[in-house]
């Protein structure tokens, strides 16, 4: 399994791949734009691209098992049910071993976000949310497209999958966490806007409606600001088509 972090705008901040263990290093890019010096193995982007089009064209130009990662991201663990603790290499390459294995399983894994993680069941949960982190067998996967708006493409390629009746499963051993906070500079925040955050909203709510849910909030510590607004987004994972299906 390949793994492409996804970044822009942050040389010298690469949480995601400092946590990376050494023995999957060589098997680890990053995806940034021409003139980034990461002093590690890259994909320059072909032309300016916003998240959605880097997705879409990891989707269209590369094979096997490749798996997306957030760039500022930090790890947790447990055994069995026990509490969450840091995770250590051995753990975390552990989980991304666990995670390829699926792929012969399921066209698209993740792992269980650290929030609300101590009350994840033990081992294997499907159909239901995959962000920060997607691990695909682009073998196996159906065609997909993805970029239909600048952000969201991890929710219309997860969404899109079980609404056409495929499973997706995260693994609830190996815990994701964002270092810092979600609108540090770089990254989507270089060009997400409110506006942009509610047409991609409402785009995906009309392109599933059976499903997606628009739900307008104040977010105490936000991208756009202290106690703003924002355009947001309800799934009901349990009433897709391939949760329905058992």
């Amino acid at each position: 399994m390949k793994i492409v972090i996804i970044t822009r705008g942050r040389v010298g901040k690469q949480h995601t791949l400092a946590s990376i263990p050494q023995g999957w290093k060589n098997r680890t890019w990053l995806m940034c734009p021409p003139g980034e010096e990461h002093g590690h193995q890259c994909i320059y982007e072909p032309y300016p691209m916003d998240y959605s089009a880097k997705f879409q064209w990891i989707l269209d130009n590369m094979t096997g098992k490749v798996m997306i990662m957030d760039d500022d991201l930090i790890f947790s663990a447990r055994v069995g049910d026990g509490p969450l603790t840091k995770a250590t290499s051995t753990e975390v390459d552990s989980g991304l071993q666990q995670a390829e294995d699926m792929l012969d399983t399921y066209p698209l894994v993740g792992f269980h976000p650290r929030a609300m993680g101590n009350n994840a069941p033990v081992g294997i949960k499907e159909c239901t949310r995959i962000n920060a982190i997607q691990g695909m067998n682009l073998d196996t996967m159906p065609e997909m497209k993805v970029d239909h708006w600048p952000i969201l493409a991890d929710m219309v390629l997860n969404i899109g999958l079980l609404e056409q009746g495929v499973k997706t499963a995260i693994w609830c051993q190996l815990f994701w966490d964002q270092k810092g906070t979600s609108n540090a500079p770089g990254g989507c925040s270089l060009h997400r806007t409110p506006q942009q955050q509610k047409e991609a909203v409402l785009g995906l709510a009309e392109l599933f409606p059976n499903v997606v849910t628009v739900k307008e909030k104040i977010v105490k510590n936000g991208w756009f600001g202290p106690n703003t607004p924002r355009t947001d987004f309800v799934v009901a994972w349990r009433k897709t088509k391939a949760a329905q299906n058992g």
